[in-house]
């Protein structure tokens, strides 16, 4: 019994880290997608923000560009949210594969053209974005190792 009971809290970790892990890409698209949505200049020109101007070392500003990028990210939050909530496997699935698919090309792409980042702009620009797509990759594994348990949820 002592190891059922061991195998359901392990399982009930993993779930929580995948909600908590769920809700912290949500927040970060909802972040990036209301500035970009709302305010498309303000984002440009200060993106990511604390200082930072990464988008602004990439011209040319285009608002329509911008503002679609924000929406897009808004829809990313939405999905997100949604499988923090219900916890689906397949959602959860679902929704990682997608921050993969808006994550790898984004990070492949900086970490081969700098624009006009350096120093320690540069590494934290590539530091984020590597996280971008470890998280998404660790919390595949969670989900992974839920699906083999079903039962246990």
């Amino acid at each position: 019994m002592r190891g059922s009971k061991s195998s359901y809290l392990r399982a009930q970790r993993r779930r929580s880290w995948l909600r908590y892990g769920l809700i912290l890409l949500a927040l970060a698209a909802v972040y990036t997608g209301v500035w970009a949505a709302v305010w498309p200049r303000s984002f440009f020109a200060a993106w990511p923000g604390l200082g930072w101007d990464w988008a602004a070392a990439r011209p040319p500003y285009n608002e329509e560009l911008v503002r679609d990028l924000g929406a897009l990210w808004l829809g990313l939050a939405v999905v997100s949210l949604w499988a923090a909530v219900t916890l689906g496997v397949r959602m959860v699935q679902g929704v990682l594969v997608a921050w993969l698919a808006v994550s790898l090309p984004r990070l492949l792409w900086d970490a081969r053209d700098p624009g006009s980042l350096a120093g320690v702009a540069r590494i934290s620009e590539l530091a984020i974005l590597a996280a971008s797509v470890l998280v998404p990759l660790v919390l595949l594994v969670f989900a992974a190792r839920l699906e083999r348990r079903p039962s246990r949820l």
